[in-house]
């Protein structure tokens, strides 16, 4: 079957780091993430989005670099943009399904 975004969060973490936390319907989603000037990038092309999650997330009250996250379907796939403000650097590690 395929696959879909079930939920996206987002959480302050330690030292005043964004986390975007995705989860997904199954196993076998392959994010891929990049940088692009200010944002950061984030494309699952084999997991759908459902029209309930294509919405804008303000998250500046987090106090972290990230300001905005869009999410949008791009067909077969999710394509994710977290808007930043000042300096970031970004990581991407995968967890079980729990």
């Amino acid at each position: 079957g395929a696959i879909s975004v079930s939920n996206i969060d987002f959480k302050r973490g330690d030292a005043g780091t964004g986390r975007l936390i995705l989860h997904f319907s199954g196993e076998g989603a392959s994010p891929d993430l990049h940088n692009q000037g200010s944002s950061i990038i984030i494309t699952v092309g084999n997991a759908q989005l459902p029209a309930s999650l294509q919405k804008p997330l303000n998250v500046t009250d987090f106090a972290t670099p990230v300001q905005r996250v869009d999410a949008n379907s791009t067909g077969t796939g999710t394509h994710i943009v977290l808007s930043t403000s000042g300096p970031f650097e970004s990581r991407a590690y995968q967890t079980g399904r729990s």
